[in-house]
């Protein structure tokens, strides 16, 4: 009796991540493994990812070293055959387009010509929240009157006082961004990622450093003009971090030496 031996193999995929939280703008990175777990070599393997809703493919490498493309929202490469006990590997990169969904999900499936032993782990999957980076860091820049850190009706606005940003967010640290205040003493950051940032503020003259105020929307240390280590949550608005300023000290010497003599 003839027996037929029917050629069967065990394909198996997985993928990772380069970020499991990352932020609108942000490059991701997804790495995937193919593994045949035999007996049988795997013939005419086709890998096919499916990129989500909200990702812009940017380049991607097969197992051989080819470059791969994009068609559709789905990446796709081939091994002709691999081996009982082999692998082989393939990345993908993308960007995260404004707009995305606060969780964005990548799945990868594996399927070859010869009979798959175990097809359970033939797809996988890997999820990444993304920050809208929606948030804000505002206040203002004043006179304070009575020296008290609250900006309160009538004292004085102080326009043109440079303010500065840093720190750093989910894609590592930021490029600095500067503002000026406007005719109402504020200024503003804006589409900021959840982070920890330094708000620095250029002194003005002729002006005495005064308070400098925690606002509300985030926690911050304060330091000589700046709030450090200004911890910022992802969509919140953290507002009222102010810069009071007072007028100089008119010195006994200064005064004489500037009234008019008769």
């Amino acid at each position: 009796t003839d027996i037929t031996v029917v050629a069967e193999a065990d394909l198996g995929v997985a993928k990772t991540a380069s970020s499991l939280a990352s932020q609108v703008g942000a490059s991701l990175t997804y790495d995937i493994q193919v593994s045949n777990a035999g007996p049988s070599p795997a013939n005419n393997v086709v890998i096919t990812d499916s990129l989500p809703a909200g990702v812009t493919f940017v380049s991607g490498t097969g197992p051989g070293g080819e470059v791969l493309s994009e068609v559709g929202g789905v990446v796709t490469a081939n091994i002709t055959s691999l081996a009982s006990g082999a692998t082989g590997a393939m990345t993908i990169n993308v960007s995260i387009d404004a707009g995305a969904a606060s969780s964005i999900s990548n799945t990868v499936s594996v399927a070859s010509d010869t009979g798959d032993s175990n097809a359970a782990n033939d797809s996988a999957s890997a999820t990444t929240t993304v920050d809208p980076k929606n948030s804000t860091i505002s206040g203002s820049v004043y006179i304070d009157a009575n020296n008290n850190g609250i900006r309160e009706l009538g004292e004085e606005a102080i326009a043109g006082v440079e303010i500065t940003l840093e720190g750093t967010d989910l894609g590592g640290a930021i490029t600095p961004q500067v503002v000026m205040t406007d005719a109402n003493g504020d200024y503003s950051f804006t589409a900021l990622a959840q982070g920890t940032y330094l708000v620095t503020e250029t002194q003005p003259v002729p002006y005495r450093e005064g308070q400098v105020t925690v606002g509300i929307g985030a926690t911050a240390t304060v330091g000589e003009n700046s709030f450090t280590d200004l911890i910022l949550a992802e969509s919140t608005n953290a507002t009222d971090f102010n810069f009071a300023e007072l007028y100089q000290l008119l010195s006994k010497r200064l005064f004489l030496s500037t009234t008019p003599q008769y």
